[in-house]
């Protein structure tokens, strides 16, 4: 729905939980964008919260199941 979401609990092999409570109409089957434009969800945003200086590394780390669509 267009806002952020706080990552709760650990991040384990391709599932993640959200806390999703203060978002209106979220709903599972909702798209979540992981990486993005945005400063709060670009890929060098990413990698500096995880201590690693190289966004390549995060991009090729995310696991192939994991859908993507490219714009």
């Amino acid at each position: 729905n267009n806002q952020p979401a706080p990552i709760v609990g650990r991040v384990c092999m391709n599932h993640t939980i959200l806390d999703v409570t203060d978002i209106p109409h979220a709903r599972i089957g909702n798209e979540v964008l992981l990486v993005g434009d945005d400063p709060l969800v670009n890929v060098y945003t990413f990698a500096q919260l995880i201590g690693n200086n190289n966004p390549r590394e995060v991009l090729v780390n995310i696991h192939p199941h994991i859908k993507r669509l490219v714009v």
